[in-house]
């Protein structure tokens, strides 16, 4: 199933900038932060699948995963998750931040309907929970990926960018969020 580009909820493409030479995409929408917020998301096979971010998840992320203030993290993860129906950009930036909160998530083998398994890494697909190594071959696979494909990947408009962008921000401390929250709470 391909899904189109194009944003739901009143979400507004702010168009790129260039953060380190890479095409940098940033994006506003829905950023209130509530307790336990259900949303719907998009996984690796499109299927959608529900999603809860609760208040344990977050208070469980692990502190060396993170390069930026874990508030901003979590705000930019909710907005993900709030966007990726449909928004191959907001799918990328939340399964991205999904595996480096090391969260579990419901398992996408429909053999295994109502089973959580650990949040798998965007691009490598490990299995592993995140950690300091792991999510540096993490960001040095999406910088190779890139490279070879500047244009990202057929039928995923802007997820390879977002992984990208995601991995550069929160795991780098480098560039800007990959989604605009403070635009989205002003507006």
């Amino acid at each position: 199933m391909i899904l189109a580009s194009s944003h739901a909820g009143g979400v507004e493409s702010l168009g790129t900038s260039s953060t380190s030479g890479r095409r940098h995409h940033r994006r506003t929408g829905l950023a209130e932060m509530d307790s336990a917020a259900r949303v719907q998301t998009v996984c690796r096979s499109c299927d959608h699948v529900n999603v809860e971010l609760t208040a344990g998840d977050v208070e469980r992320i692990p502190r060396g995963n993170l390069r930026v203030p874990r508030d901003e993290f979590v705000a930019v993860w909710h907005m993900a998750e709030r966007m990726a129906h449909g928004d191959w950009y907001a799918v990328g930036v939340a399964t991205t931040c999904r595996w480096i909160a090391c969260v579990s998530v419901p398992s996408i083998i429909p053999a295994h309907h109502g089973r959580r398994e650990p949040a798998r890494a965007p691009l490598t697909g490990t299995r592993f929970r995140a950690h300091e190594e792991l999510i540096e071959r993490e960001a040095a696979t999406a910088d190779l990926r890139l490279a070879r494909n500047p244009s990202g990947i057929e039928h995923r408009p802007d997820w390879l960018e977002a992984i990208a962008a995601t991995l550069d921000w929160a795991w780098r401390g480098s560039g800007r969020p990959p989604l605009d929250t403070h635009q989205a709470n002003a507006g």
